[in-house]
């Protein structure tokens, strides 16, 4: 949830405290800071969040500002490289968790045989149908 502030002084305050916080980390230190663990269960991610709930991580590339996925990013890290037409998808179903337990690798077609599967699909009936 984004935190509103009163002042500008405050909203500078604010960010010149996390600036000193962050200073003598390593950049992947750094992304653990924005990390809940607890053991056995979801990791969930403290940083910032997309409106569908999936966190994501900012870093610059060649001078260019990418965003991407948190959930991919700790993959990557933890199980290493991986063939990037497939999907990262959730055995917990918590979009906010990046523990690298919690996630495996998948096709798009994966991802919506275990939405069915676990029941977390839309069922529409026909237009004009009661």
């Amino acid at each position: 949830m984004k935190r509103i502030y009163s002042t500008k002084e405050e909203r500078l305050a604010a960010r010149r405290a996390r600036r000193k916080d962050s200073k003598g980390l390593s950049k992947f230190d750094y992304k653990w800071k924005w990390i809940d663990k607890k053991e056995g269960e979801c990791w969930e991610w403290l940083g910032q969040k997309w409106r569908s709930g999936y966190g994501y991580v900012r870093f610059r590339v060649d001078g260019i500002i990418k965003h991407t996925p948190a959930h991919r990013y700790l993959y990557v890290v933890h199980k290493g490289e991986f063939d990037l037409s497939l999907n990262v998808l959730h055995a917990c179903d918590n979009r906010g968790c990046v523990n690298p337990d919690h996630l495996f690798l998948g096709t798009q077609k994966d991802n919506m045989q275990d939405m069915v599967a676990k029941g977390r699909h839309v069922k529409r009936g026909k237009k004009g149908m009661k």
